[in-house]
């Protein structure tokens, strides 16, 4: 009877060793190293010259012509709405008083039989 979950596909129950056990080859981790400590680095660098350039740049001058460039209202705007109603809370205007109960006329004989 074979045990579950150890040996490998063969059916032999010994753990297999070296590099068939899962540690990866030499060259793996190079490429992987030097992925991760170069490659991954350019969206950093790109990342500082961008803010190293915004620093540098020159404002552009403001266009004084005079005329009114100012920003309009909005045509279809709609106009400020009335004041607000008072908060409902421990110390302003109480609440209303609730609904009367309403049963339906099965409940209303149902009480009234017992």
């Amino acid at each position: 009877m074979r045990s579950l979950g150890l040996g490998n596909c063969s059916g032999d129950p010994r753990p297999r060793r070296g590099r068939a056990a899962g540690v990866p080859s030499p060259l793996v981790v190079t490429w992987t190293f030097l992925y991760l400590m170069l490659v991954l680095k350019i969206p950093i660098f790109m990342l500082l010259g961008l803010v190293y350039w915004a620093i540098k740049a020159e404002p552009e001058p403001a266009a004084s012509d005079g005329g009114g460039g100012g920003v309009r209202p909005h045509p279809h705007r709609r106009g400020p709405r009335g004041p607000r109603p008072r908060r409902r809370d421990p110390h302003g205007i109480p609440l209303p008083p609730s609904p009367p109960r309403v049963r339906t006329s099965a409940v209303a004989r149902r009480l009234a039989q017992h």
